[in-house]
């Protein structure tokens, strides 16, 4: 009995600085099991097989109550960093009837030091919530504007054709009503549809570039303003404009799917 005190003194002190043990009640098959158990305990834990050092105290503690055991499975979970689990252990330990004031003194240091560390992990996960509330709108602010310049510059160009197209048709169609002016001289009149055939050219060239590129400046300036709020473009695919030039007229199509 004496031997077995001595050696969970000893495996216990090596192992995790428990306070002294004290002597078991039972008979020797029950105390050869709990040092057994004890030095497989405090070998594990050398190792740092945690989880296998708390079974294996906790078994010893099953076949025999010992406090100091309770000790050592706190101090254990305490590597763990399972500081709920260690806590539990350590209090039950400290309400032990049979544990001195110094032992006692002991885990009540651990267990204000565990408090500590909570209080501080605590103060950490709210400050990081804080910090996650707050990218969202950070985000916002970092995503890139789109450059809507050559949408618009696209756009006031095809505008600025038509309207080139629109005013040579004009002249266009002051020199046909020349053609028909008997007042004329002939010369003067084939000159004039000369001037109308060439001039009817030019406005139907300027048309079918003009309605083209304000068809391509429109499809930018639409893509541009349906980014979505990731800069990701939530109609890609979906989209379509399609130019069409006829015998006599031009424009274009636009298609969506939804």
């Amino acid at each position: 009995m004496r031997r077995l005190a001595v050696a969970c003194a000893i495996v216990m002190a090596l192992a995790v600085g428990a306070p002294a043990s004290v002597a078991f009640a039972d008979g020797p098959s029950t105390a050869e099991q709990v040092e057994t158990l004890s030095a497989e305990a405090a070998e594990a834990f050398n190792e740092e097989d945690y989880e296998r050092a708390i079974d294996k105290f906790q078994q010893a503690y099953e076949l025999q109550p010992v406090p100091n055991l309770l000790y050592n499975i706190g101090h254990t979970y305490e590597q763990l960093e399972e500081w709920d689990k260690a806590r539990e252990y350590y209090d039950e330990f400290i309400r032990s009837p049979d544990v001195d004031s110094e032992a006692r003194e002991l885990a009540l240091e651990r267990v204000d030091a565990i408090r500590e560390i909570q209080e501080v992990e605590a103060q950490e996960e709210v400050a990081d919530k804080e910090e996650l509330d707050e990218e969202p709108d950070e985000q916002i602010d970092d995503i890139e504007q789109p450059d809507m310049v050559p949408a618009y510059a696209t756009l006031g160009a095809g505008v600025a054709m038509v309207g080139a197209g629109a005013l040579t048709g004009i002249f266009a169609s002051g020199n046909a009503d020349r053609i028909t002016d008997t007042d004329l001289a002939y010369d003067e009149r084939r000159d004039a549809q000369s001037r109308a055939r060439t001039q009817g050219l030019v406005a139907d060239g300027f048309y079918v570039v003009g309605i083209v590129t304000t068809a391509v400046g429109g499809y930018l300036l639409f893509s541009a303003t349906s980014t979505d709020a990731d800069g990701g473009d939530d109609l890609a695919g979906k989209r379509s404009i399609t130019p069409w030039i006829g015998t006599d007229h031009a424009g274009f199509g636009l298609h969506l799917d939804f």
